[in-house]
């Protein structure tokens, strides 16, 4: 055809039009013979495979939506959408009432060729009825029955039996519509839940299940449902529609088709653009698709779902669970009941003699029931290990009969302990069997069966032991076991975890794993073992458990069990478990009870090593949908995709959650699991969708918290609740934390030694030297010589590390001089050690003055090195450090020595000052002693095998490391600080006005307020003003102005430390403290009107009126072990610049800067670890501060403080006209105190001791004394221990990654907002004192737990749903040959990605060609080089190399071509492939020469209009024919036609009457599909021109054009071919004889010029050819000619003469 020239133009073999007709030419020849075609039959439409409906009949019978074919295996395989069955047809054929009634369903459908490709085989592969309607039955419309279903459960019954076809099944939604009439009904319910399909005892009735709750969107109440009544007369106007959720899930829009569709071997998988990308096994599903009036079900006889069918495999969402069994169990008590200790013959048993057998022969064995009393801690009894204990229950009365039925069934566990503990037995035995489900105290179990111990257990045993003296004839005995057995895993963290193998041999990711499978022992860490023996695997044997589930997916076939150890990336398997495991390990819900799976491991022997990369796989990134789909290098690749989870309702993405952490009290000294203390665990939260696919973790900075270590002696473990809401797609979620610190390491001290400046040196074994180095900081976490956890911060920076024993440290000292003053000054004694006033060995000097002849008159420290100088009062208990002496310097004529010591005396040298002089200059303190010490080095064996390390050695050094004593004998006081006593119900102001009410301070504002009881109409603004003055003179003469900043003055204007009982306006509390969102800072806490609400705890209350946080408001004074101590009156910073203008509130440092503003530092002494004692007890009681807790305290205005909604904040009065200076209120320094509330080691004042308040008053102050602990002078004061200190090193860093990592299972979304507690995740075993481990016996570099091992982390970006138009995705490799299929494996992790430019807009289609990929894109077509890569040279020739890239360089095609969006248009053929660019108007063909535009083989025109104009191009190849059929889809379906481009003419041969849905080759057959129905076209049987049943005559618009610059006339007409069409003349007159009856054949519809019309009805045959005369289609027109002769007729050029033949259906196509 050729629609493009000019009809004058047009050559010859062209013609301008046809229909139905094909060209045959000779090659080279210009002569062709039009032939008109065959037409097609329906495939098997006899059969019952569309349910006996032909194509004719029915409203609605679903359209094919994607085919292809397979020429290895001679099949073809099309997708039917929307099948459905006519009004009064049903797949039984009975009346409508008694069957489904319009079933709908998508198909999947094979047609096999390979026996006949004339006649294929058709064959449904799956089947989705998802969709059926019934009669409602006569009847009641409801009615109750709990006899299928627990609880209350109703049904109603339809026509038909529960095992038929098209009956709705369990999950199923229904609703119940009025039928009015044909096909229109309304719906007058919401649907509701199928729970059960039952047979009804009636014969052809079908009971359906369902509750009186609809489901989720019903509406419709129980009543009103119930009420339906069903009777003969209305049956036929109720249908029940029954829905399912769809398994094929076909795209809904009418103008998509399915385009990627590849088969590889036997497995089909697809792509629509709509849903999950799909997967099917042919073969498989056949086999389970029993006709096409069932849905398809999986081998286990459940109905498969969409989730079976989706190449994403989901993984498993929960941990497998471990069944720890110890190595040794001393602790399993049980009791042998109701036995005489006889054989199984009833002989007595005697020592040494172990039974007869029946011949008579010795027998060493007996048989006996055991019965465990702890059943909660079961124990496997093990043939040749097992060892049993036995003693005489009733001899030692050590058991009781708890219910009187003659069984013992309990122990006197004190008893039965201390047997234990002395291994007092009467008998031992050898466990040789056993048999754990057996009662029969006889029965002889020969092997052993490994059962755990509980309940009742025969047991099959040797004797190996027998003492004397029992008593044989006792019927009862005390068993314990010991158990000797292989340690697994001894220095290992093992972990557990699986993954499934579906039916395909897919396997899916990893699911999570366990926790580690470690049991750790008793603690124990001495140096003498150098290592902690309790982090030691003490495990014999692993059950790995629950690893199947009921909700496990039905297509697994098998579990592969996983083991990864913490240290190393490898991923081990263990075994793989079948789901038909003859050993039963697999879960069976029909066992009873059910078997969740169970899998032993008792060696440590692992094998197969798993691909390194499945590690990097949490979840496979298959997209969601994807348009384009192809098979390259047997991987799928899919393009035009999208990716991520929806999550756009997620605000910011952000997640948050409150997360907490719980703790345990520890039961015993073995190790327990527990989150490490001094860390911060921040929380995240993980989405996921159905199938896996995951989110990256979202969380908030709020969402985090840090363990103290006061935590540290309990079992911690996180507690949370996600507060924001699910995004609405999100199916699933799960818990990460990040908690990045680096490595610790724990040391064992070995002996401490004091040295010089304050310092101690710390000895620890040689081994651990490279766990640190003199960078590294220590914890102080255990006490030396206890078990005793060190509950405050205790962080000391080394000093020095020495890797041998320092010389100081080798110094053993011995005293050489001494010398004591016995009587008060000027008593020449004391003068004769002292003389020089001046020159005392006082605080902050560093020399003084000793007397020569009194000290060392014959000069003998002269020479002497390594001097070390001390003073002590004979009268108390003061003592001074050891201060090293530096140099001695004597001065003979002087009778001096002057003494320099290296560094200046401290203040523990305060006690050398006489404190009751008045004089100006120091005065000695009577009975002071001076002793000098010389230091001789001496090696000892203690330093070998060790290092030393100088850190400070501060108060929790001397608590805990250094051995102290009870009394305050040896401490020393380092610090003094004076303090009152306040307390509200005494203290006294001059105008009798306290700053500060128990119930708050209100000023009288609510004296202003109309709306308070307290209203008072007399009273003023000015009365206002006047009470806010009278309160702030009172502060300020309690608690100083601020002005003077030294507290020791004794100016009334200077901060002063009181003991506080005191009221206060509010606590300082930060907004987060009250999870406040998006505020920040401080604010008092809020106070009820007249109410003073609170707890003895100091924690916030909610007020139940008022709905208001509420703070204690009196301080506590002196409580118990708790006293309150504050200090008030110190000025804020920027007190000039402050004001409204810069609101500086939210800084604490501005209003409580107290640490910046006292020369003694008495802040740093308020610490835990502190010892003191009170000046004036003169017991000298020593208390230790345990806990410190700090309170910002308002004295008597606060910002936000309410009392019954009146704003006390004093700058709002300005409303009220009174205007109060800022200065006057809440920014003045009497406005603040800062209490430091002590918890002490022991009651102040206990059993009548000493209380401070005794003597402490407003105006009298107490001195409390802070103590330093004694000085040891030598190693002899410091002993090892076999239970050391215990150090821990600060990790040096922390790693600056946003790695997260999975701790908890995945939870279902239902499950969202709830609170979880995550105790499966463990970071470390904690001792219960203070040792907190995670490393392997506490070893350098030894294996550490893991901080676990499925990773992931936050994105920088936001992480939304994504369309990547541009975008390829390539799975794993495929391999049937090895078994292999990991097309559902995209690991993210891997670059299995590739971009082209998005200038050639998005990817419509990929195809493979010559191994390569061409994607064809709507812009351009492009060459992805796959496995290979493309180097070009610089004449721009290109040449290949191999690559490991699976998809390499993209080489556009020469052309601006694409494919527009019309993937449906391509088609390939051998090396050709065709397709249309809508957008440029051309249809294309991609061949080896390259893009060629075969539209304009003279079509351009045509197509340029009416390609643009069509809603689809569906494009198709008939192979016999060699024709690429190209249908164009109108919106008005009348106006679509099909065109065929001929590649055996390289044109456009003719339009053809048949508009396929689609269309496919296979075996050298043309099959198309109308209305979901397969046909096969060029049947000889069905004649011509007959398509999908209708009758479409043959056509041809020719040209004929020689010579056509001549003028012609036309008078006949001939043609060479068949049978021409005769008209049936019986008139006599015709003369003829061939026209006596109708014959079909050619003819001519109209033959054209440019001046007349005519046309040729029939031809008649001579000589083998067809002429006939050419008829006019009027009279002449005699306009061209002269009139009465005159003149010439005119001449014209002749313009070509069109004729239209056409054919009708004959047997003949010539």
């Amino acid at each position: 055809m050729n629609k493009d020239l000019d009809e004058r133009l047009v050559p010859n073999g062209e013609y301008r039009d046809a229909m139905n007709i094909q060209v045959s030419t000779s090659e080279g020849s210009d002569v062709g013979a039009v032939q008109n075609i065959l037409g097609n039959k329906l495939i098997s439409a006899e059969s019952t495979l569309y349910e006996n409906l032909s194509a004719q009949q029915g409203f609605s019978t679903g359209r094919c939506i994607g085919s292809i074919s397979n020429g290895q295996n001679e099949k073809l395989y099309w997708f039917i959408k929307d099948r459905e069955i006519s009004a009064g047809q049903s797949y039984s054929n009975a009346a409508v009432e008694f069957g489904a009634y319009m079933p709908k369903k998508d198909m999947i459908v094979e047609a096999d060729a390979s026996s006949s490709p004339t006649n294929p085989v058709v064959n449904p592969v799956l089947v989705d009825i998802f969709e059926t309607k019934f009669i409602l039955y006569p009847g009641p419309g409801i009615q109750a029955d709990s006899s299928q279903l627990p609880g209350q459960s109703v049904y109603f019954l339809v026509n038909g039996l529960a095992d038929s076809d098209y009956m709705p099944k369990a999950g199923d939604t229904f609703s119940i519509y009025n039928y009015d009439n044909l096909f229109n009904y309304t719906a007058n319910t919401r649907p509701w839940k199928v729970l059960a399909v039952v047979n009804d005892s009636a014969p052809n009735l079908t009971r359906i299940y369902t509750n009186l709750n609809p489901a989720p969107g019903g509406n419709i109440a129980a009543l009103d449902f119930a009420q339906i009544t069903i009777d003969s007369a209305s049956q036929l106007n109720l249908i029940v529609t029954f829905t399912s959720e769809k398994v094929l899930n076909f795209n809904t829009d009418p103008n998509k088709i399915i385009t990627g569709i590849n088969i590889i071997d036997n497995l089909l998988f697809w792509t629509d653009d709509y849903s999950e990308p799909k997967k099917i096994n042919i073969d498989r599903c056949k086999e389970h698709t029993n006709s096409f009036h069932q849905s398809t079900k999986l081998p286990s006889g459940e109905f498969l779902q969409e989730k079976h069918i989706t190449v994403i495999k989901p993984a498993p969402k929960t941990a497998p669970v471990l069944q720890l069994i110890p190595t040794e169990n001393f602790n399993q008590p049980g009791i042998i009941a109701n036995f005489k200790f006889q054989d199984q013959f009833g002989s007595d048993l005697s020592p040494g003699f172990h039974g007869l057998n029946p011949d008579g022969s010795p027998r060493d064995y007996l048989n006996f029931v055991i019965l465990n009393t702890s059943s909660e801690t079961p124990f496997d009894l093990v043939a040749n290990q097992t060892v049993i204990h036995l003693k005489s229950a009733e001899t030692n009365s050590i058991i009781y009969d708890s219910d009187s039925d003659g069984t013992y069934d309990s122990l006197n566990q004190n008893f039965n302990q201390e047997y234990q503990e002395s291994n007092d037995w009467d008998i031992r035995m050898m466990i040789i069997g056993g048999d754990a489900f057996s009662q029969n105290p006889f029965q002889s179990v020969l092997t052993p069966t490994g059962a755990p111990l509980t309940g009742y257990v025969d047991v099959h045993a040797v004797i190996i032991g027998m003492a004397p003296n029992i008593t044989r004839a006792d019927s009862s005995w005390v068993v314990n076991f010991e158990q000797a057995k292989d340690t697994l895993f001894e220095q290992k963290f093992p972990r557990f975890s699986y993954r499934y193998i579906y039916a395909d041999g897919e396997y899916s990711p990893f699911g999570p794993f366990s926790e580690v499978a470690f049991l750790p022992g008793s603690y124990s860490m001495s140096n003498e073992q150098g290592y902690n023996t309790a982090m030691s695997n003490n495990l014999s044997k692993v059950i790995i458990e629950q690893f199947v589930t009921p909700t496990t997916p039905e297509d697994v076939e098998k579990i592969e069990i996983l083991y990864k150890e913490s240290n190393s990336p490898n991923v081990y398997i263990v075994d793989s478990i079948s789901k038909n495991d003859s050993l039963g390990r697999y879960y069976s819900a029909t066992s009873n009870p059910p078997n969740l799976g169970a899998y032993e491991i008792t060696s440590d022997t692992i094998f197969k090593t798993v691909a390194s990369n499945q590690l990097l796989r949490p979840y496979d990134n298959v997209p969601t949908q994807a348009l384009a789909q192809e098979i390259v290098g047997n991987r799928v690749v899919y393009a035009n995709y999208l990716q991520n989870l929806n999550i756009s309702d997620l605000v910011d993405n952000k997640v948050l959650a409150s997360v907490s952490y719980l703790s345990r009290n520890l039961i015993d000294e073995f190790g327990s699991k527990s989150l490490k203390t001094l860390r911060e665990y921040q929380l995240g939260v993980v989405y996921t969708d159905g199938y896996g696919r995951e989110t990256p973790v979202l969380t908030d900075e709020s969402s985090s918290v840090v363990i103290p270590i006061t935590e540290s002696t309990s079992s911690n473990y996180l507690s949370a609740q996600i507060t924001t809401p699910a995004p609405l797609e999100a199916k699933n979620f799960k818990f990460y934390v990040k908690e990045s610190s680096n490595e610790y390491y724990n040391l064992a001290m070995d002996r401490w030694y004091d040295s010089s400046g304050g310092n101690i040196w710390i000895s620890f074994n040689s081994s651990d030297r490279n766990k640190i180095d003199e960078e590294t900081f220590l914890y102080l976490k255990k006490a030396h010589g206890a078990d005793l956890a060190v509950q405050v911060p205790s962080k000391y920076k080394i000093l020095a590390i020495a890797n041998e024993a320092p010389k100081s440290i080798k110094l053993n000292r011995k005293r050489v001089k001494k010398k004591t003053n016995m009587s008060a000054p000027p008593s020449p004694v004391l003068n004769d050690l002292f003389p020089d006033s001046n020159n005392f060995p006082l605080n902050k000097l560093s020399s003084f003055i000793c007397k020569l002849s009194s000290v060392d008159p014959n000069q003998d420290l002269a020479s002497e090195s390594n001097l070390s100088i001390r003073f002590f009062n004979l009268l108390d208990d003061n003592v001074s450090e050891l201060y090293e002496i530096s140099g001695l310097e004597y001065d003979v004529p002087a009778d001096e020595i002057i003494v320099s010591i290296d560094e200046s005396f401290g203040f523990d040298m305060s006690f050398f000052e006489d404190s009751t002089s008045t004089a100006q200059a120091p005065v000695q303190a009577e009975n002071i002693s001076m002793e000098i010490y010389k230091g001789t080095v001496e090696d000892s064996p203690e330093y070998e095998g060790k290092f030393f390390v100088k850190i400070f050695k501060d108060f929790n050094i001397t608590q805990f490391v250094t051995p102290l004593i009870n009394n305050s004998a040896g401490f020393r006081v380092v610090h003094q600080l004076p303090v009152y006593y306040y307390d509200q119900d005494s203290v006294t102001t001059t105008n009798g006005v306290m700053p500060s009410k128990p119930g708050g301070n209100d000023f009288g504002w609510s004296k202003l307020d109309v709306n308070s009881p307290d209203y008072d109409p007399n009273f003023t603004a000015q009365d206002l003003l006047d009470n806010v003055q009278d309160v702030t003179d009172s502060a300020r003469e309690l608690f100083g102005d601020g002005t003077v900043i030294n507290s020791t003055t004794g100016d009334p204007n200077a901060p002063r430390w009181f003991i506080d009982k005191l009221s206060m306006e509010g606590v300082a509390i930060t907004y987060t403290a009250l999870n406040i969102p998006g505020s920040t800072g401080y604010f008092t806490g809020f106070v009820g009107y007249g109410t003073d609400f609170y707890d003895q705890a100091w924690n916030p209350q909610i007020h139940p009126a008022t709905g208001q946080t509420h703070f204690r408001r009196t301080m506590n004074g002196v409580n118990l072990s708790q006293i309150d101590i504050s200090i008030s009156g110190l000025p804020h910073y920027n007190f000039n610049n402050y004001g409204s203008g810069n609101n500086n509130f939210n800084n604490s440092e501005i209003f409580f800067p107290y640490p910046e503003y006292n020369e003694y530092d008495d802040h740093s002494k308020l610490v835990a670890g502190q010892f003191f004692r009170f000046a004036n007890d003169v017991n000298k009681v020593v208390y230790k501060i345990v806990n410190v807790e700090i309170f910002n305290i308002f004295n008597y205005s606060g910002s936000n403080v309410q009392n019954g909604g009146h704003q006390s904040t004093l700058e709002s009065a300005s409303s009220l006209g009174v205007q109060i200076p800022l200065a006057n209120n809440l920014h003045n320094s009497y406005n603040h105190r800062r209490t430091y509330r002590l918890t002490l080691d022991k009651p102040v004042g206990d059993l009548g001791g000493y209380n401070p308040t005794q003597d402490a008053t407003q105006t009298n102050q107490v001195n409390i004394d802070f103590l330093a602990a004694p000085t040891r002078l030598s190693v002899k004061d410091s002993r090892p221990t076999a239970n050391p200190a215990v150090f821990e090193t600060k990790p040096k860093e922390d790693l600056d990654l946003d790695l997260y990592y999975q701790i908890s299972d995945t939870y279902p979304i239902e499950d969202h907002g709830l609170q979880v507690d995550l105790d499966n995740y463990f970071n470390c075993y904690s001792f219960g004192n203070g040792v907190e481990s995670n490393r392997i016996r506490d070893d350098f570099n030894a294996p550490t737990i893991d901080k676990g091992v499925r990773a992931s982390t936050i994105l920088e970006s936001e992480y939304k749903e994504e369309k990547r138009k541009s975008g390829l995705i390539y799975s794993g490799i495929y391999n049937s040959t090895s078994g292999i299929n990991r097309t559902n494996q995209f690991i993210q992790a891997e670059k299995i990605t590739k971009d082209l430019n998005p200038e050639y807009g998005s990817i419509q289609k990929l195809h493979t060609r010559n191994s390569d990929l061409v994607a064809l894109c709507e812009d351009k077509v492009v060459r992805i080089y796959a496995n290979k890569d493309a180097l070009f040279n610089a004449d721009g020739n290109v040449n290949l190399t191999a690559t490991d890239k699976v998809l390499g360089t993209a080489q556009p095609f020469a052309g601006e071509y694409g494919i527009s969006k019309n993937p449906e248009s391509f088609v390939t053929e051998s090396y050709r492939n065709y397709f249309t660019d809508k957008q440029r108007g051309v249809v294309l063909r991609l061949s080896m020469d390259g893009l060629t535009p075969i539209s304009d083989y003279g079509m351009k025109d045509y197509f340029s209009d009416n390609l643009k104009t069509s809603t689809m191009l569906i494009g198709s190849y008939d192979v016999k024919k060699s024709d690429y059929n190209l249908s164009l889809i109108k919106a008005n379906p009348t106006l679509s036609e099909t065109v065929s481009f001929d590649e055996t003419v390289n044109g456009w041969s003719s339009f053809k009457s048949f508009i396929p849905e689609t269309g496919v080759s296979l075996s050298n057959e043309y099959y198309t599909f109308q209305s979901g129905l397969l046909y096969k076209h060029h049947d000889d049987k069905n004649g011509y021109n007959n398509f999908y049943g209708v009758q479409v005559p043959s056509s041809i618009n020719v040209l004929l054009n020689d010579v056509s610059g001549s003028v012609k006339s036309f008078k006949n007409l001939s043609y060479e071919g068949s049978q021409s069409q005769v008209l049936k003349n019986l008139d006599a007159r015709d003369n003829n004889y061939y026209n006596l009856n109708d014959k079909l054949g050619w003819y001519v519809e109209n033959i054209t010029t440019d001046i007349e019309g005519g046309y040729v009805n029939e031809f008649i045959e001579k000589e083998n050819k067809w002429f006939n005369y050419i008829k006019g289609n009027q009279t002449m027109d005699t306009g061209n000619f002269t009139l009465q002769g005159i003149g010439l007729a005119q001449s014209f050029t002749a313009p070509p003469v069109t004729y239209n033949l056409t054919i009708q259906d004959i047997a003949d196509e010539d």
